[in-house]
């Protein structure tokens, strides 16, 4: 093992080894320093913690290193893949809060299930969570015939249900949807995406914020679009876009 794997796996026990071992563990996410989140058997638990902002920092660029890449404010964003198998999504200023590091850690699973032991544990009988689903589509349908548009966008947001809010310039918008974040259940993990930092989380625990610039064109090393993709590691039970404009958003 070379010099830079051992400092950097240093560096990951020290950040995440007195959860790495938990039985039902798939997520850890480090979203600023003092706090650590884990996602263990489906469910995201709040932990406080000693990490500090210069171990986050050293982290990333130790992972940096390892992979041969570079992270810094003009490329702040670095995926990879440890020896170990563990997928690392790692954010930092400008696309990311002012004094923060994101850190998401995804651990691997190496069991292997029949297919038998699938369908034992009722696997199909929640395919899409289709049951769910119809029952909460049956209930929004009932109140938007019913006319009560405001319990029918509660209900939405609570569901999950994705959202477009269009108007013009100046129309309350942004406004209207920090209204709506209210519904969103307190538990899930949330991450925005905004050009200006305009959403506010005051009862969420589990969130990121992430940014690019106002005029960042399609060659752009931070785009609304590799932001979305950087979410693809990062776990997000809902993402917010704070605005579409053209075509930046694509994700190919």
């Amino acid at each position: 093992m070379s010099a830079e794997n051992l400092s950097l796996d240093f560096m990951k026990n020290q950040l995440f080894g007195d959860y790495l071992p938990v039985e039902g563990l798939t997520e850890i996410a480090i979203n600023r320093p003092g706090e650590l989140h884990t996602k263990i058997k489906g469910a995201w638990q709040r932990h406080e913690s000693p990490v500090t902002l210069r171990q986050c920092h050293a982290f990333a660029r130790a992972l940096a290193s390892w992979q041969d890449d570079n992270i810094d404010d003009t490329s702040p964003i670095l995926s990879a893949t440890l020896e170990s198998g563990e997928r690392i999504q790692t954010i930092i200023p400008p696309a990311c809060e002012r004094n923060t590091v994101s850190i998401t850690l995804r651990k691997p699973s190496f069991e292997q299930k029949t297919h038998q032991s699938w369908i034992d544990s009722g696997f199909y009988q929640r395919v899409a969570g289709q049951e769910k689903t119809e029952s909460q589509d049956d209930a929004l349908v009932q109140l938007y015939q019913s006319g009560n548009i405001p319990r029918f966008m509660e209900k939405a947001v609570e569901y999950g249900k994705t959202i477009f809010i269009v108007g013009e310039t100046g129309s309350g918008k942004t406004t209207y949807m920090k209204t709506l974040l209210h519904y969103i259940p307190l538990h899930l993990r949330l991450v925005t995406i905004e050009d200006n930092p305009e959403i506010r989380f005051y009862h969420h625990a589990n969130y990121v914020h992430l940014f690019y610039p106002a005029d960042a064109g399609d060659n752009a090393i931070v785009t609304p679009g590799r932001l979305i993709r950087a979410n693809y590691r990062m776990n997000p039970d809902r993402i917010l876009l704070a605005e579409i404009r053209g075509e930046r958003y694509g994700t190919r």
